[in-house]
């Protein structure tokens, strides 16, 4: 169980690492506040999951079913 936790925190550290660091990016090339840079990546990161998931939907691209089932765990933290 412990190893468990240690890995959910380490799956979260990664992705809030990932978010700050496009934020950051974005700040220093366009300049914007930072926190509209990381309220701009965090909703991209979401946003991107949800179009894999509506597109395999309607059938307009050839992700497997188990990539698809990761996309959902990442996008829902499970």
């Amino acid at each position: 169980m412990l190893l468990g936790i240690q890995a959910e925190i380490s799956v979260i550290m990664l992705d809030l690492n990932m978010i700050l660091v496009m934020a950051q990016g974005l700040n220093l090339i366009f300049g914007w506040d930072l926190f509209t840079c990381i309220v701009l990546t965090a909703t991209g990161a979401v946003f991107q999951q949800l179009l894999a998931l509506l597109l395999w939907f309607h059938g307009l691209t050839d992700i497997s079913k188990e990539h698809l089932m990761h996309l959902q765990w990442s996008l829902f933290g499970q």
